[in-house]
């Protein structure tokens, strides 16, 4: 799992006597290195006769730096096994330098003997030093031949008797004048970032901001000055209320207490402190920098070396040392000023203020860095991670290179360790692939931030948009209120609508209803607009409502809060389940820390594209305070009337401000006494989408789970009953795609758990409803009826699912309408060129296919049937809907199609009857191909690998048609190619869309029968 460990040795840390030692460990030897050549050398590090009889062995390889062609760089590391002994337990680890690796059990025809494999090697040969071990064990000691392959060179070997294995076993020696107790196992050099928060651990993940709770209360204190030692690859740091006391924790995250007696008094707790690449511990207390050895090899281990003062106090909350440079880095609070720390000069040098951060005033309580000298800021408040590339070149008041780099979690009283020497995956931002892992490409990555064509920050939706996203009982409702919307021709305007004021209480800090909470004059350079959707007051449970969008002065809304009171219950809606399954997508699940208590943020990417950092919570009163409550999940909160503020924001910084302003309004008037907050999902749906009854789900797994449960009912249409579902699904990554058969559905409510607990996730999708409008005077609907579609669709039609029958008196107009996507988003369906459908009725029925750029009701694209008493089948040119100015119809931006029966003379009542079924709209050719006549095709791309265009190969038995279609991964269509083929061999040439990248799917159907499926990777 990317979370987890990089390797895992499994070696004998060597300890040696002294007396301030309170717990000791068996001492190991070394065998000197032998040269394998090309620079190469390997020795025996370690030889352990476990209880079963069998050997663990550990060897370290090195190189030494030499480059040419004599020294090539290694493309992999063998290990003989004789025919007949056996080797279980493979690992290898990183001790210097940047080798990348992966362990292969078998080696290929060319090594001249039987065994294992360190391949895919690289980064060490041809100019690059660096070590790394290699641990397993082996029934039987034996001869062992170790390969240094560079090149095609396969005689670079170091040869090792049965002796001197045996040697290397037996040299291994023990204090018998003190205790000897298990060392433990190190973590030598591995991908994680540690966060310690009190006295729990977390393993983080700097690539994704991702975070697990590896250990919870290794202590019964706080652990703080956390740190990563090279010499030993243990995790050391030191133990709140217990003087002079220090702590070692090893891989399995057990931890061993070391009394140092003689370290100063003044210097017993620290909350910052690192250890140097020679195992020197160096931890700070005000002005002074106190030293302890650390390195086990040292006749000085786990003894007081003295210390030294800072030229000043500067006011910092973790520190690391750099590999690059073997020198300490800071940052510094409010002044955001980045310093280094020579500790053999006993100097400091402020290097400037970081721009990334500048302004803010963050705590760093926990620092990082990576194997380039890259230097990673943990913010407690908000957890953002943000990087300072290579700051071992940076010179005084020089240029500094710096991003946001990922969202991780919030912490208080923390602190990080790391190995220096372990690289962090990077994002390319520009090659359209994952690079890093963490499910995310290009843009969507926080990495990309500001980097290449990737926009530091973009618009966001008005609170105005907002409210309805949920449960089934909603679904309907949204069609309605965006139906009439539309219908009414309103349009939400920030430039003209009106700015909030704050009322008379809120002035006071008297507040009393819910609008004075909301923040004003906290965002600079932003004006605050009132942007209340009244019209969820008629929807949801909502009593009273007021929403805000805070416009800048290009009326953009870089930030929003929707606030609503609600009586016996938590409001209804909550962003976090937000569009996944309709082209939206979480992009990232973290915790904010807002007065010491910790709150869900997640972060959003809407179907158009808006990126939001989004937060909710709801505050009650209890009379002589208040409470708080914030969950993922609805069932969660408790049955009070609540004040519910969902804010949401292009920043992460506005989106801290406002709602710590929220809950520090709520103070101002009387206390919160008690808060409720639920931790995240570690386990999510990222995105999905349905399609021919299948669910498609992009599921991410931050603690490795092996599978989920997928509880929840499916309804067929608006009208029937929900059928209960229960199905487990294994996951197979830690960004995995799964797939559900669902069958048909209208909605679907459900929720995933994972194999591992915690959290659930709650995801909600629904097609576009039915809806019907009996507005007009005196209608009354007699009978309403929705019922699955009789006829499967064609697989290149658009499908407007499910039948409606309406009867109803009116003595003016009915209607019935459906929306093409559940959010009223407009869709291109300019591919096809004919509506095909099954009516019956009485009278006339006009059809309106709806528009999103028009605004007029009556502007709108219109054609009108005759409705006969029996079902006909009907065929309308979609070139035949036109305008008020005889236009016919663009398809483009469509968002809805509605039915309509008028009375013949407004004021006198007639009774409408409409039946309307199996509603497709299709691509019909003037020419029919037979059956017979058609002859499979086959094709052939060029190359899936796609710059700007390809080449299509079409070998045809007969002259017939072709079309081209390619979908995003999310499954939306994003470019269509028709055309025609002749007879024999045809070349078409394709181009990619434009500003496209990334891994799509085609499907290529020949003649209206055959069809093709691949994968195409664009680039840029």
């Amino acid at each position: 799992m990317a979370l987890g460990f990089l390797f895992g040795a499994k070696v004998n840390a060597t300890v040696k006597p002294n007396q301030n030692l309170t717990t000791l460990s068996t001492e190991t030897s070394k065998t000197e290195y032998k040269l394998n050549g090309g620079g190469f050398s390997t020795r025996i590090n370690s030889v352990v006769e476990n209880s079963n009889g069998t050997y663990t062995i550990q060897i370290e390889v090195a190189h030494d730096g030499c480059s040419g062609k004599d020294c090539k760089e290694l493309s992999h590391f063998s290990v003989e096994v004789n025919n007949g002994n056996t080797f279980s337990d493979v690992s290898w680890s990183v001790v210097q330098g940047g080798v990348t690796g992966n362990i292969e059990e078998s080696l290929g025809n060319n090594d001249p003997f039987d065994g294992f494999k360190l391949d895919n090697v690289s980064g060490i040969g041809d100019g690059n030093a660096g070590s790394f071990t290699m641990t397993y064990t082996l029934e039987n000691l034996q001869e062992q031949d170790f390969l240094a392959k560079a090149g095609n060179n396969y005689t670079q070997i170091a040869t090792f008797s049965v002796s001197e294995f045996t040697e290397a076993m037996n040299s291994a020696t023990q204090n018998t004048d003190q205790e000897v107790v298990d060392n433990g196992e190190p973590f030598n050099c591995v991908y994680s970032a540690y966060l310690f928060q009190h006295n729990d651990i977390y393993a983080v993940n700097l690539a994704s901001g991702s975070s697990i709770l590896v250990k919870e209360d290794i202590v019964p204190t706080k652990i703080n000055a956390a740190a990563y030692n090279n010499a030993d690859g243990f995790l050391w740091g030191f133990v709140k209320d217990k003087p002079k006391t220090i702590i070692r924790i090893g891989k399995d995250f057990e931890a061993t207490e070391y009394e140092i007696s003689s370290m100063p008094t003044s210097g017993a707790w620290s909350f910052v402190g690192d250890i140097d690449l020679n195992g020197i511990y160096y931890y700070k207390s005000g002005k002074t920098v106190y030293k302890v050895d650390l390195n086990p090899e040292s006749e000085n281990y786990l003894q007081f070396l003295g210390s030294f003062e800072l030229p000043s106090n500067i006011n910092i909350h973790d520190w690391a040392f750099n590999a690059a440079d073997n020198m300490l880095y800071a940052i510094e609070k409010k002044t955001n000023n980045l310093y280094r720390i020579d500790v053999t000069t006993n100097t400091t040098t402020n290097l400037g203020v970081v721009p990334i951060v500048n302004g803010q005033q963050y705590t760093y309580g926990a620092v990082y860095f990576d194997v380039d000298g890259n230097f990673y800021l943990s913010a407690n408040e908000t957890g953002t991670i943000y990087r300072v590339k290579k700051v071992h070149t940076i010179q005084p008041n020089g240029a500094m290179d710096s991003n946001l780099f990922a969202f991780g979690p919030a912490s208080g009283s923390n602190d990080g360790a790391r190995c220096p020497l372990a690289p962090v995956p990077d994002e390319d931002c520009s090659n359209g692939l994952d690079d890093d892992g963490d499910g995310l490409v290009d843009c969507d990555d926080p990495a990309c931030s500001g980097v290449a064509a990737c926009p530091v920050i973009t618009p966001i939706t008005s609170g105005n948009e907002g409210g309805l996203e949920s449960n089934d009982r909603l679904s309907e409702k949204i069609n309605a209120r965006n139906y009439f919307r539309k219908r009414t021709s309103y349009e939400f305007n920030a430039s003209k609508a009106p700015v909030f004021k704050p009322t008379a209480n809120a002035l006071a800090n008297t507040a009393q209803g819910i609008e004075d909470f909301i923040p004003l004059d906290v965002l600079s350079n932003t004006t605050a607009k009132e942007s209340s959707p009244q019209d969820l007051l008629n929807l949801t449970n909502a009593i009273s409502l007021v929403s805000v969008d805070y416009v800048n002065p290009e009326n953009e809304t870089i930030a929003s809060i929707l606030a609503l009171e609600t009586e016996n219950g938590v409001y209804e809606h909550t962003k976090y389940i937000c569009d996944r399954l309709l082209g939206g997508e979480i992009l990232g699940i973290n915790t904010f820390l807002i007065e010491e208590e910790l709150f869900i943020k997640a972060t959003i990417k809407n179907p158009g594209g808006e990126v939001e950092h989004v937060l909710s919570f709801s505050v009650y009163d209890k009379g002589a305070s208040y409470g708080v409550e914030s969950h993922w999940n609805l069932d969660k909160y408790s049955e009070e009337t609540f004040y519910n503020f969902q804010i949401w924001s292009n920043s992460v910084d506005d989106l801290y401000t406002l709602a710590s302003s929220i809950i520090n309004s709520f103070k101002e008037v009387k206390e919160i006494s008690s808060y409720n907050n639920s931790m995240p999902p570690h386990t999510f749906v990222r995105s999905g989408f349905y399609r021919n009854g299948k669910l498609r789900l992009n599921i991410t797994s931050n603690d490795d789970s092996s599978s989920i449960t997928i509880e929840g009912g499916i309804k067929e249409t608006e009208t029937s009953e929900a059928e209960m579902v229960n199905a487990e699904i294994a996951l197979d990554s830690h960004n995995a795609q799964v797939e559900f058969e669902s069958g048909a559905l209208f909605d679907f409510g459900f929720r995933i758990q994972s194999n591992k607990g915690g959290t659930p996730d709650d995801v909600f999708i629904a097609d576009g409803a039915w809806g019907v409008d009996d507005s007009s005077y005196n209608t009354e609907v007699l009978s309403y009826e929705i019922t699955p579609q009789t006829q499967e669709a064609d697989e290149n039609s658009f499908l407007v699912e499910r039948n409606i029958n309406l009867k109803a008196k009116t003595q003016n107009y009915v209607s019935v309408y459906k929306a093409f996507t559940p959010r009223f988003r407009a869709i291109d369906l300019s591919e096809y060129n004919t509506l095909k459908l099954d009516t019956k009725g009485t009278g006339t029925m006009t059809i309106v296919i709806m528009k999103d750029g028009v605004e007029n009701w009556e502007a709108q694209h219109k054609y009108t049937v005759t409705l006969s008493q029996e079902m006909e089948s009907k065929e309308i040119k979609l070139s035949d809907f036109k305008n008020n100015q005889n236009q016919s119809i663009d398809m483009s931006d469509v968002t809805m199609i509605v039915f309509t029966q008028n009375v013949a003379k407004i004021g006198v009542e007639e009774t409408k009857e409409m039946s309307i079924e199996n509603i497709q709209f299709k691509s019909v050719d003037a020419t029919i191909i037979t059956e017979e006549e058609h002859e499979e095709a086959e094709h052939i791309f060029a190359t899936n690998l796609i710059q700007d265009t390809t080449t299509i190969v079409l070998e045809s038995e007969i002259a017939t048609t072709f079309q081209l279609t390619v979908f995003n991964l999310a499954g939306k269509m994003v470019q269509q190619l028709d055309g025609k083929l002749v007879k024999g061999s045809n070349t078409i040439d394709y181009s990619k869309p434009v500003n496209s990248s990334g891994v799509f799917i085609y499907e290529l159907e020949v003649n209206k029968g055959k069809t093709y499926n691949g994968k195409l990777i664009f680039t840029n």
